[in-house]
Order: structure tokens, then sequence, then C-alpha cells
């Protein structure tokens, strides 16, 4: 009983401070308080932290089946769901009229529909950053991708009016 005495006095005499002490600081002032003193008499050593066993247990074994064997890929499901044919784009750009001076939007047009899909004007557009002419584009220009499915989408992209040079450092960039 004489412990919660105790305690009620020390309780009674912090709401008897407090309002006096808010009174005198500001909003932003602080109190350091320890939450486990540095040490107590009474307990020698205070463990903060508990040993789990489950903590340290390793993961449970992968399990190999030989029943779950991959099927093989098909170039065609590879192709669509993966990314551009890099190869193909840039022998399409050497293979262009190098007289008539064409656009690299016109090269993508005038390639074969299952080449034309939407990943494939973003492999346009790295191999035209590798090769370093993306500097020369002068406005944007469209060209319409075709996905697998058939079903088109409008993209847009620097028109570049293509110099032999420029096929020729395209041409230059090494591709896997």
């Amino acid at each position: 009983m004489r412990y919660a005495n105790a305690s009620w006095q020390r309780s009674k005499a912090l709401d008897e401070e407090l309002p006096r002490w808010m009174l005198a600081t500001s909003v932003r002032a602080s109190c350091p308080v320890k939450l486990i003193p540095e040490s107590v008499s009474t307990l020698p050593h205070v463990r903060e932290r508990f040993f789990d066993p489950a903590d340290h247990l390793p993961p449970e074994p992968l399990v190999e089946l030989a029943d779950d064997a991959v099927p093989m890929l098909s170039l065609e499901l590879l192709r669509s769901q993966g990314g551009p044919v890099l190869r193909r784009i840039q022998e399409a750009l050497a293979a262009a009229d190098r007289g008539c001076m064409p656009t690299a939007g016109s090269i993508f047009e005038a390639m074969a529909d299952d080449a034309r899909r939407p990943v494939e004007v973003l492999g346009l557009v790295h191999l035209l950053a590798c090769a370093a002419v993306l500097d020369a584009a002068q406005d944007h220009e469209p060209v319409v991708a075709r996905r697998t499915d058939g079903s088109t989408r409008e993209l847009t992209i620097p028109r570049l009016t293509l110099t032999d040079e420029q096929l020729t450092l395209i041409e230059q960039v090494e591709v896997r």
C-alpha cells in the first residue's frame, strides 16, 4: 500500500508541475528522459533483446521436381513478349535508299508489318541514340506501329533526316 501511495504522490506532483512548465517554455521545448536507466542496483544487467531461435533457422530446402520441366519457347512466343529485334531495325536502316535522304520514321513505316511492333519504335530510337545522331532531329513525326494482335498504335518519334554519314554511324553500332 505504501508503494501505491508513493506512486500516487509522484503522479500528483507531476500533474501540478506540468502546467507551470508549459507556461514557462515554448512548444518546441524538450526534456531529455532516459527510457532505460544506466544502472539499477538491484538489477545488474537488463536485457534489451531476447534470443529467439526461430529467427536463426535456415530456409526450407528447395524441392527439385523433374516433372516441372519448362516447355521450349518458340521465337514467336518470345517476340510477342520480348523486346525489339535491333539487328532487323539496323538492317532496314542500312538498306534504305541513301539518295532520297529518308527520315527514320519513313524507314520504319516501310518495314514489314511484323517488324513494326511498338517495342520496335523504342529499338529504333535506341539505335539512333547509340549512334549519337538524335541531336540532329528537327521536329517530331508520327509512326504507326502494329501490335501482334493486329491493332495499331500511333507513336511520335524525333524527325531525323538521315544522311550517309549518319547511316554509316548507325551501321557501326554493335547490336546483339
